[in-house]
């Protein structure tokens, strides 16, 4: 994939921390050594070159917290949000502006539909600018 840009957008719980194999939970089970996954998240967390200059990764939730699913069951939150915006969307949209959106939405249905949870979604972007996730 050299040359190319790359977006990771993980929807689980405990996502952010998978990043830089930081653990929310001993349980939080970690990307196998090999995989595509865990060659980008080496990059992201700078563990190790492998010639990707631009990744960026979008995580549904800090290394501590928990993804939830939307009431409905029919996505999760982040995933819900994140189809909705592009959708809606009549112009493209930059890495940067979806995850504005996201970090509104995300929170407040959590808040709202989940009392006394948190879920804040977490963006680390090491990508050259603009990145766009649309047409």
């Amino acid at each position: 994939l050299d040359g190319r840009r790359i977006v990771v957008i993980l929807d689980a719980c405990y996502s952010a921390g998978q990043h830089a194999g930081a653990k929310g939970a001993k349980s939080v089970p970690t990307v196998a050594e090999g995989h595509l996954f865990s060659r980008v998240l080496r990059r992201v967390s700078g563990q190790k070159d492998v010639n990707q200059k631009d990744v960026a990764f979008l995580a549904s939730s800090t290394a501590t917290q928990i993804s939830m699913e939307r009431r409905d069951g029919k996505h999760s939150v982040m995933t819900h949000y994140l189809i909705e915006f592009i959708k809606q969307s009549k112009s493209p949209l930059s890495l940067d502006e979806v995850f504005a959106y996201l970090k509104v939405k995300v929170p407040a249905y959590v808040e709202s539909n989940y009392r006394g949870s948190t879920q804040m979604p977490v963006l680390i972007d090491l990508t050259t600018k603009p990145l766009f996730l649309n047409k």
